[in-house]
């Protein structure tokens, strides 16, 4: 993590690391994908948040600037791929960010799996670069945000498997999945999640 990250201006000493529950996320559910905080020492603020992705890949988001960068990048992929095996279930949950990802999970009683895309630009092609593994699942949940760009993202996907694979959850209050935990309307988000309908094949063309 950060002290044997490069470029790193902070003294090591300064800070520590460690797994604390934020934005409505437990400590169960960042132990189980395995994020973590840089922790100013002299406060206890958190200043940053990595992301684990597989094969020692750290995606760093700096809290008070919002903004991202990379450790030993691979390229295109799921965040939390690697927490769960191949046709676990017979359902997986797409969403559009890492902190989407840990709340559907929690949300959805901790115990079906969940991954997130890079980002909505990328969705089509970190999705192809596990298409393998996503197709041992019966039924693929999408969860992305409720704006433009989600929407984008879901006919890209969509796109990459047969139309009867994909089922859209259409939330109905809030954005995204974490400001459903937020706003304590966990159940509201599970109503919503069982009753996805399959994704409108207009105007898709399906690779399979």
């Amino acid at each position: 993590f950060w002290k044997d990250k490069p470029n790193e201006m902070m003294d090591p000493n300064d800070f520590t690391i460690q797994q604390i529950p934020y934005r409505g996320h437990s400590l169960k559910a960042l132990q189980k994908y395995n994020v973590k905080q840089k922790v100013r020492s002299s406060d206890g603020e958190l200043l940053e948040t990595a992301y684990e992705y597989p094969n020692d890949a750290f995606k760093y988001r700096v809290l008070a600037t919002k903004k991202f960068n990379w450790q030993n990048y691979k390229g295109p992929g799921l965040f939390g791929k690697d927490k769960f095996s191949a046709g676990s279930a017979q359902a997986v949950t797409i969403t559009e960010g890492e902190e989407d990802c840990l709340s559907a999970y929690e949300m959805l009683g901790s115990k079906y799996p969940v991954v997130s895309v890079q980002s909505s630009s990328q969705a089509q092609k970190d999705c192809i670069a596990d298409k393998a593994w996503l197709d041992s699942f019966k039924k693929i949940y999408l969860c992305f945000d409720s704006d433009q760009q989600g929407q984008k993202a879901i006919e890209a996907v969509s796109a990459l498997f047969p139309y009867s694979k994909i089922y859209i959850v259409k939330k109905t209050k809030y954005k995204d999945a974490n400001e459903y935990q937020l706003n304590h309307a966990e159940e509201e988000y599970r109503k919503i999640w069982w009753a996805a309908k399959r994704h409108d094949p207009e105007n898709i063309v399906s690779s399979f």
